[in-house]
């Protein structure tokens, strides 16, 4: 029988390179600065100073509202809470990264959690993993009164420095993420986790437009961009730098059949440069495929994709913009920016 196929488009940024371990002393690095204008001769403020060694206690428990038990009474602690690193915000505020796992079975679900330690409070459950299978992902936006809207997300380890860019008042501005690089073989065991990661946290003015944040590595390479919801599009300098690659005409090339070999074909779409790589998702199944580097931004892609199983299924589709430098924003910078 055929099955019918929600169609669902799903648009992401990701660039993949491989980190390697370090010791102790390296297990964390924290960057913090204030916001700067995107002029080519502007230079970045110096970064906040780090939170001491006395107030981040690497490998011990949080404080409240952690507990023996989870405030779910339906779910264990399968690795209880341990903070994994510590940062401090542009605006000042101390945060702890708390890990965990947490769940029914025997291996949990790893969360990790960004924990105040003056005021209590505590906001999850994110993951170690950057979903689309990139360098970075932005995943969370959180708003309080009174403060900056505060975007959080994941990076692969050998990601070295995060920028939030935001458009205020028709101009694009910059500032510098607090970053937590999670190395340490002991902690990463601690928590169940295989390869080092890192986990930020960036502000921005709560009306900023086009809120992105850019990954870089230890070179200072362009390496990722991820897109946080939840923030209006740009009016200003942002048109010309805010781009994002696109998939259209999502559709299978035959009739869909349980445990026999489908396929679906896409259009995606990078004015910006060209694409670089392509996912397809169709329940828990994963197909991954790096494309030859080809100018032009537009790809007809044909991937497999399995489906073992009746009903009705999602197929979710990731694309990777690679771009090609150009003069950005009128202000006669030299950059480089992968959409998503």
């Amino acid at each position: 029988m055929p099955l019918p196929i929600a169609r669902a488009g799903h648009y992401r940024c990701c660039c993949a390179r491989e980190g390697d371990f370090s010791d102790v002393a390296s297990a964390l690095a924290v960057v913090a600065a204030g916001a700067v204008a995107l002029a080519a001769d502007a230079p970045e403020r110096p970064p906040r100073e780090a939170p001491s060694s006395d107030r981040c206690r690497l490998g011990q428990a949080p404080g409240p509202p952690y507990s023996e038990r989870p405030p779910e009474g339906s779910l264990r602690y399968r690795k209880p809470p341990i903070v994994i690193g510590c940062g401090r915000l542009p605006s000042g505020r101390d945060f702890d990264l708390v890990g965990y796992r947490l769940g029914r079975s025997n291996r949990g679900s790893l969360c990790l959690d960004v924990h105040y330690p003056e005021s209590g409070e505590s906001s999850g459950c994110g993951s170690d993993r950057v979903r689309g299978g990139g360098a970075i992902d932005a995943t969370g936006v959180s708003r309080a009164a009174g403060r900056p809207a505060t975007v959080t997300g994941a990076t692969r380890g050998f990601v070295k420095r995060v920028t939030m860019r935001y458009e205020l008042r028709g101009k694009m501005r910059a500032s510098r993420a607090a970053l937590v690089l999670v190395r340490n073989r002991d902690l990463l065991r601690a928590i169940g986790v295989e390869k080092p990661f890192g986990a930020y946290l960036g502000e921005v003015p709560p009306n900023s437009r086009a809120v992105s944040a850019q990954a870089r590595d230890a070179k200072g390479h362009l390496v990722g961009v991820g897109y946080p919801e939840g923030f209006a599009g740009p009016i200003g300098e942002g048109r010309i730098c805010h781009g994002r690659p696109r998939v259209s005409n999502l559709r299978l090339t035959a009739p869909a059949r349980v445990g026999r070999p489908n396929t679906v074909r896409f259009v995606a779409q990078y004015p910006g440069g060209m694409i670089g790589s392509a996912e397809v998702r169709a329940n828990r199944a994963l197909v991954h495929a790096d494309l030859a580097r080809r100018d032009g931004g537009r790809r007809t892609i044909t991937l497999p994709v399995p489906l073992d199983r009746r009903g009705t299924v999602g197929i979710d589709v990731t694309v990777e913009g690679i771009p090609r430098a150009f003069r950005r924003c009128g202000q006669g910078r030299t950059a480089s920016e992968v959409g998503s």
